[in-house]
C-alpha cells in the first residue's frame, strides 16, 4: 500500500489549531506601557535614553501609554515643545496618551498650562478594558519637598468615581507621581525623611478604595513593594538622571475577562525583561 506522506495544508492546518488553542488558553488580553520622569536633562546621554524608551514603546503592541509625571525638566516654552517632538512616534503608531502631573511640570504657571493643554484635567478616570484607570496629582500644593492630594482631590476620591453603574468591578490601578512608600534606597539614603517625607496615609486610603496596584515616579530607580493587598510600582526610570540600576519602563497586559494582570519591567538598553510580576499568581 502506498503511504501518502501529509500535504502541507494539513501541517498549516494543525499549527492554526495549536496556536488557536494556545491563544485560548490564555485568554484575551492587550497591553499597555507605563514610564515615569521621561524628563530630557540637558545631556545628550539622557535625551538619547529617554528617545530609545520612546522608540521601544511605539514599535510595542501598547494599546496606550501612561506617563507618571516629570514629562520635562526646566521652564521655558521650548521645553513642552521638545516634549512633543520626543512622544511624537507615540501619536503616529495611534497610542493614546495618559498623563499625571509631577513637580518638574509645574514650576510655572506657563509650564501647568502647557500640561493642562496637552491632558486636560490633572486628575481623572479613565476606563479601559477590564480596568479602571485614576489619574491622581500629586502637585496640588505645588510643594517642592511636602506633598499631598488637597482636600478636593481626597473627597473626590472618596466619592469612587470610577464605580461602573452595572455593578461590575474591573482591576483599579492608581498612578501618582510622587509614591505614598518610599524605596529602600531612598530610606537609607534619608532616614530621617528630611529631604521628603513618606506619605503612608495617602497608600492606606488607595489600598482602602480597593487598589490592586499603585503606579509612581519621583525617584530615579525601579522598586516594587507588596502592601495591604496591593502592588506598589516606582518606575522612575523614564530618562533622568539614575539613583540606582537600569533605565526602563513597564508593560502591563491585561486580561479583560479573567481579572488578571502581569507587569514585565524592560531595560532599555537592552530591550529585555528583567523583572516580571503576575496577579493572581500562576501555578
Amino acid at each position: 500500500m502506498i503511504r501518502r506522506r501529509p500535504s502541507r495544508w494539513l501541517f498549516l492546518l494543525l499549527a492554526s489549531v495549536a496556536g488557536l488553542t494556545a491563544a485560548c488558553a490564555d485568554g484575551p488580553h492587550y497591553s499597555f506601557a507605563v514610564v515615569g520622569d521621561l524628563q530630557q536633562p540637558g545631556d545628550a546621554d539622557y535625551r538619547a535614553v529617554s528617545s530609545l524608551i520612546v522608540r521601544q514603546i511605539a514599535a510595542s503592541r501598547a494599546r496606550f501609554v501612561v506617563l507618571i509625571g516629570d514629562l520635562i525638566y526646566g521652564v521655558g516654552p521650548q521645553k513642552w515643545e521638545q516634549f512633543d517632538r520626543l512622544v511624537k512616534p507615540l501619536r503616529d503608531a495611534g497610542q493614546t496618551l495618559y498623563a499625571i502631573p509631577g513637580n518638574h511640570d509645574g514650576e510655572s504657571p506657563e509650564m501647568a498650562a502647557g500640561f493642562a493643554a496637552r491632558f486636560g484635567d490633572r486628575h481623572r478616570v479613565v476606563q479601559e478594558a477590564g480596568v479602571s484607570l485614576v489619574l491622581l496629582d500629586s502637585e496640588p500644593l505645588n510643594q517642592v519637598v511636602d506633598w499631598s492630594l488637597g482636600d478636593e482631590q481626597t473627597a473626590w476620591l472618596q466619592s469612587k468615581p470610577w464605580q461602573k453603574p452595572d455593578g461590575t468591578k474591573p482591576l483599579l490601578f492608581f498612578f501618582v507621581h510622587r509614591p505614598p512608600y518610599r524605596s529602600d534606597y531612598y530610606r537609607q539614603r534619608d532616614p530621617g525623611q528630611k529631604y521628603e517625607p513618606e506619605k503612608p496615609e495617602i497608600g492606606r486610603l488607595l489600598t482602602s478604595l480597593g487598589a490592586d496596584a499603585v503606579f509612581s515616579g519621583h525617584e530615579h530607580l525601579y522598586a516594587k513593594r507588596r502592601q495591604d493587598g496591593a502592588v506598589f510600582y516606582i518606575a522612575g526610570g523614564g530618562g533622568g538622571t539614575l539613583l540606582t540600576g537600569q533605565h526602563h519602563y513597564l508593560l502591563v497586559t491585561i486580561y479583560p475577562d479573567e481579572r488578571r494582570w502581569k507587569v514585565k519591567k524592560i531595560d532599555v538598553r537592552t530591550g529585555k525583561k528583567v523583572d516580571y510580576f503576575v496577579w493572581p499568581k500562576e501555578d
